[in-house]
């Protein structure tokens, strides 16, 4: 982009990391979109080339997934330092179903590690890529950039709508703006849209006037039409999120109202599988109606997440969203309190199970509240995930032990050279959501990479086990897990519960159970408060029989205090159901 001239001179270093969080945690989050002019030193020609950088953790693989549904071609970059990773493999197999061309570009040849030639042996003998369309760069360095656009421009094929047919856009990406109202990222696939307009959208049936239009270069730039194949973004008034759809197509209204054949809507963008549920709760229940409005907000821009609202005896009004992964679920919380200024209480993450009830009907359980009782259940389904692991292979037995600790089964073992190795295990998401990225990462010194896909259900024999507080179950705290673990994981829970939960006024009795039987019990002691000394002296003097009224009186204020007071749960207290450092 610096060589195209979209990048000045006194730029931020990650210049299309736009949102806070991208800039705290220096990963990309959202796919970012930027049209760029390059001229062809062959034939002298400009072309205005469309680039869409996509995030590489695999908890954002749905942004991966969209943007290949809009592009032509890809880039697949390679570390040369680090040669093809576990992510690598899963976005070529993603573009070759998608009949993409793949330009394969090794990266960081300027660094003193790094070793092109084995990332060439690498991407033949595992992609069965041609050499001779192995290209080298550095971005640092400025080399090589100016073969890329060449084999760009060369190779990947352009956009075959034309200019002369009825308008379609897909938008692929959405934002609100305080004074515009919501702003649409679109592809232009056929036709041509002017400001003034009248356009329609497609599966929502709201009509509306263009009142703006321009390219991202990823900043804003205002022109008065788009064309078939630009990408750009609209602005159409609407402020109303209910209206608006990722993946929607765009169409002139005159081409919906005519008597002529109707324009057919574009490709919709594929529905992802929610891997992990988790409840969110505003800290102050005043703030329960400013939250929804936050959370449409967001959905405009990630529509990977489901929302449904809920109530909790303990918490209150919230939601239940959804998520595809737990890294995914911590920067949509990050995301709800830097846009908006919203803290929010987040529940444990919860593994979607399904339930075959002896009516022969199926359920989905989102949560564990929602686990029906052993007596009408068949069996329990768990979803399941082939997990694939690229590691140097002087880790592959940390790596080995780590898959069975898990519950994993082999599926393949194969080096990819004489240094890196290639594991794929098929096992349950449930080991795998929460920690089991760092873990691999702690194993393998960082080296190792990670990647998963769904796997489909698996019956397992698993049990919901409840947390009480003062003899009351707390719905937020209750988990499910494999029986065998039941009263492990009870026990470590409890104790970590008793950490992180402050001592009050009462003793707070803590208790695991699955259904009526109680297996674990824990206490967190009550502040003392010496009744006999008032003032610095001793209340009664050697009367033995007031003292033990004054105990008895304390022993009853505290009872009932306990009775009728509610235990504060902090936000370290939910994820203590997950903590599994002693497992590790």
């Amino acid at each position: 982009m610096k060589r195209a001239g979209n990048i000045p001179e006194n730029a931020q270093a990650q210049f299309l990391d736009n949102l806070e969080v991208e800039r705290e945690r220096g990963i990309t989050v959202k796919a970012q979109t930027a049209s760029m002019l390059v001229r062809s030193p062959k034939d002298g020609e400009n072309y205005l080339l469309n680039l869409i950088d996509t995030p590489g953790h695999v908890d954002f693989s749905y942004e991966v997934e969209k943007s290949l549904v809009a592009c032509q071609g890809v880039l697949m970059l390679v570390d040369a330092t680090q040669g093809i990773q576990a992510q690598t493999l899963s976005t070529f197999y993603s573009a070759k179903k998608h009949n993409l061309d793949i330009i394969p570009v090794i990266t960081k040849i300027d660094l003193p590690h790094a070793d092109v030639a084995r990332c060439k042996q690498q991407i033949t003998d595992v992609l069965k890529l041609p050499p001779n369309d192995i290209l080298c760069c550095s971005a640092k360095k400025n080399l090589g950039i100016d073969a890329i656009f060449d084999k760009v421009i060369s190779t990947i094929i352009w956009p075959q709508g034309s200019v002369q047919n009825p308008f379609r856009a897909r938008i692929c990406d959405c934002w609100y703006d305080t004074y515009k109202g919501i702003i649409c990222s679109i592809q232009i696939e056929d036709g041509e849209v002017n400001q003034g307009d009248k356009v329609m959208l497609f599966h929502s049936n709201q009509r509306f006037d263009v009142l703006e239009l321009g390219l991202l270069l990823p900043f804003s730039v205002p022109i008065s039409k788009l064309q078939a194949g630009n990408v750009g973004y609209i602005v159409l008034g609407c402020r109303d999120n209910k209206q608006i759809y990722l993946g929607d197509t765009i169409i002139h209204n005159r081409d919906y109202s005519s008597s002529t054949p109707k324009p057919a809507p574009l490709p919709h963008f594929s529905t992802p599988s929610r891997m992990v549920f988790a409840s969110v709760y505003p800290v102050d229940q005043s703030s329960f109606e400013d939250m929804r409005t936050a959370l449409e907000r967001l959905l405009l821009n990630d529509n990977s997440v489901s929302v449904a609202q809920e109530s909790s005896q303990a918490l209150g009004m919230g939601f239940r969203c959804g998520y595809l992964g737990v890294l995914h679920m911590n920067i949509f919380q990050e995301r709800l309190f830097n846009e908006f200024g919203m803290p929010v209480l987040v529940t444990a993450p919860f593994v979607p199970h399904r339930a075959v009830l002896k009516t022969g009907e199926t359920i989905e359980v989102n949560k564990p509240s929602e686990m029906p009782p052993p007596c009408d259940t068949l069996r329990i389904l768990q979803p399941m995930v082939d997990v694939s692991v690229v590691s140097p292979s002087r880790y592959l037995g940390d790596l080995m032990t780590l898959f069975r600790d898990r519950r994993g089964t082999e599926s393949e073992i194969r080096y990819l050279d004489n240094q890196l190795v290639l594991l794929k295990y098929r096992m349950p998401w449930a080991e795998v959501v929460v920690d089991f990225y760092d873990v691999v990462k702690n194993r393998s010194s960082g080296y190792a990479s990670l990647e998963y896909e769904d796997g489909g259900w698996e019956a397992d024999d698993v049990v919901k086990v409840d947390i009480l507080l003062n003899g009351k179950p707390v719905d937020a705290l209750a988990f499910v897990c494999n029986r065998k673990q039941v009263e492990s994981r009870g026990r470590e829970i409890l104790l970590r519960l008793k950490e992180t939960i402050s001592r009050q006024q009462y003793e707070v009795i803590l208790q695991a159970a699955v259904g009526a039987k109680i297996f674990a019990r824990e206490r967190i002691a009550p502040y003392r408060k010496d009744v006999l000394v008032k003032g610095g002296k001793l209340v009664g003097g050697g009367d033995s029989t007031r003292k033990k009224k004054l105990l008895e009186a304390q022993k009853r204020g505290k009872k009932k205090l306990r009775t009728i007071a509610n235990v504060e749960i902090p936000q370290e207290a939910f994820f203590a159901v997950l903590d599994r450092s002693k497992s590790k």
